[in-house]
């Protein structure tokens, strides 16, 4: 028996004689019960659009182009750095950003309406289950793969790295806020994830299924 996120993001088909069981992706990190910085709660009204490169593959030269394509649309951007990296060195900051080494993605994405990240697994599934259109910028490992998963189902756009520029970034990113079709289909996996039984909800009937000991 296979366990799956079947149906949008699963690529290839499965042996006929294999079952499938859906399963909810699960966060590594629990809720947060971490306190809010402050000016989250002051942010503008208007679009959040949330930037992180995950924790293995954080060039803070990709950063900087990001935030550039950025600095004159019309929508904050909180960036995520890492535990590694210093925001300092990315000054001058653009006005309409912030940027930390870590921020619980439990407080940011339900505030954000595009993400912008690596394709690594966790960011990916973290933003499609919460219905946000992404701009991929993978870096490598899967990231190529995911990214091509989530242009494929119409839920976000790819930049490759020799692609990726400040205007192409800007580009992709004003047309992920002003598009609702890719909007709908990221809601429509968002809605497949949440249907999915969480892990603990499978072990009845894994057990039940699983070779019998002799």
């Amino acid at each position: 028996m296979a366990i799956s996120t079947r149906s949008y993001l699963q690529t290839e088909a499965l042996p006929a004689a294999v079952r499938v069981e859906p399963l909810r992706p699960v966060a590594v990190e629990p809720p947060s019960t971490e306190r809010a910085p402050e000016w989250l709660d002051r942010l503008p009204e208007r679009p959040t659009v949330y930037v992180t490169l995950g924790t293995v593959f954080n060039d803070l030269s990709v950063f900087r182009v990001l935030l550039d394509a950025l600095a004159d649309v019309d929508c904050n951007v909180i960036a995520t750095v890492g535990p590694r990296s210093d925001p300092s060195e990315l000054a001058p900051i653009p006005e309409n950003a912030h940027v930390e080494r870590y921020i619980s993605q439990s407080l940011v994405l339900p505030l954000s309406s595009v993400a912008v990240a690596h394709g690594g697994s966790g960011s990916t599934l973290a933003a499609l289950a919460h219905g946000l259109p992404m701009l991929v910028v993978p870096q490598g490992a899967d990231q190529f793969e995911n990214a091509q998963q989530c242009v494929a189902i119409g839920a976000g756009k790819l930049l490759l790295p020799h692609e990726l520029t400040a205007q192409a970034a800007r580009q992709a990113v004003v047309s992920l806020l002003e598009d609702e079709a890719h909007r709908e289909r990221a809601r429509a996996v968002a809605h497949e994830i949440s249907a999915m039984p969480e892990p603990a909800a499978l072990v009845p009937t894994l057990v039940a299924t699983a070779p019998q000991a002799r």
